[in-house]
């Protein structure tokens, strides 16, 4: 499809568009700042608990499930207590880490429609195509950043081994996989019409 010039309305259409975008971003860094904190942590503080004296533990117990959103009194796992708009609920430490790999993905994927948008704008030239894929990247990054979570769990840590898990790698992977999702999808599709022999 062949790009056009934007008129003013199309102009006021690429601002409403950013303004979502921009909007979305900071919902999801809010939820990202809510789900982090206690992530890796998680373990260490319920077996730090058990070693406190039994009149000083539920006061400890009762902090950190305060502070640092940790419930050590949910079964086996220790999970965390997530805030999603108002909504309270509980995370195992990988549930988290999943989430905040689509997440951040989605972040990195609005980042670059962000900045796409601004170059359509800056150039006075889009098209539907390109709007709809600036809506759409966040949604296909999102799965990718699970997708790849999923595959660098797999390859190198045991489901098990939560308590040595370092997210800040997982977390820089998903906003790398979100900042470059066009790539990656074009390289997946390549990939495969060469396996399939199209």
């Amino acid at each position: 499809m062949a790009e056009k010039k934007t008129s003013p309305i199309r102009a006021s259409g690429l601002v409403l568009v950013g303004l979502v975008l921009v909007a979305l971003t900071g919902l999801l860094i809010d939820t990202i700042i809510d789900i982090f904190p206690a992530v890796g942590i998680q373990s260490e503080l319920c077996k730090k608990a058990e070693t406190i004296p039994e009149g000083q533990r539920e006061e400890f117990l009762e902090t950190i499930k305060r502070a640092g959103k940790v419930n050590c009194k949910f079964g086996d796992i220790p999970v965390t207590r997530v805030n999603l708009g108002g909504n309270h609920t509980f995370m195992s430490a990988d549930q988290a880490l999943v989430a905040i790999s689509a997440i951040l993905a989605a972040i990195g994927a609005l980042l670059r429609s962000l900045i796409s948008l601004g170059m359509s704008a800056a150039a006075r030239t889009t098209s539907e195509l390109s709007i709809v894929w600036t809506l759409l990247r966040p949604i296909m990054a999102a799965a990718l950043g699970i997708v790849v979570y999923l595959a660098l769990r797999a390859l190198f840590q045991p489901p098990a081994d939560m308590v040595r898990i370092n997210p800040y790698g997982y977390m820089v992977m998903a906003a790398l996989v979100g900042l470059f999702a066009d790539r990656i999808l074009a390289w997946i599709g390549e990939t495969g019409r060469s396996l399939v022999g199209r």
